[in-house]
């Protein structure tokens, strides 16, 4: 079974799953890992933040068969790398270990993420 979501609906199920399981974070608090909502998949997410507003992620999941529709939005820019597993943004983007991604700050368009089940991604 496929889930189709939005990336509001999925902010709530992050939020919602931290209620009930938070994030561990550092004694210095540079550093949290969050754990992957189960209805989402599994897996985790580790955010180091590097300077005031400079973050590195570091990510190993697994989703099951999920379509996130990212609406359009405001960014600063961003880097993702993947190791393993495919980011697979449709005819927008498209993210594997042979090609990265890197936006410049300003509008990203609303378009499709999908994440095919059971590929491990790591980055």
């Amino acid at each position: 079974m496929s889930l189709d979501l939005t990336s509001e609906a999925v902010d709530e199920i992050w939020a919602e799953a931290e209620q009930q399981c938070a994030p561990v974070t550092t004694i210095d608090g540079l550093e949290t890992i969050h754990i992957v909502p189960s209805i989402l998949g599994q897996g985790y997410e580790r955010a180091i933040e590097l300077m005031p507003g400079v973050y590195l992620n570091i990510f190993y999941y697994t989703f099951h068969d999920l379509t996130i529709q990212t609406l359009e939005n405001e960014h600063l820019v961003q880097f993702l790398v993947n190791l393993s597993g495919v980011a697979d943004g449709g005819d927008y983007l498209l993210i594997n270990s042979e090609q990265g991604y890197i936006g410049g700050s300003g509008i990203q368009l609303s378009h499709p993420d999908f994440s095919h089940n059971r590929r491990p991604m790591l980055g």
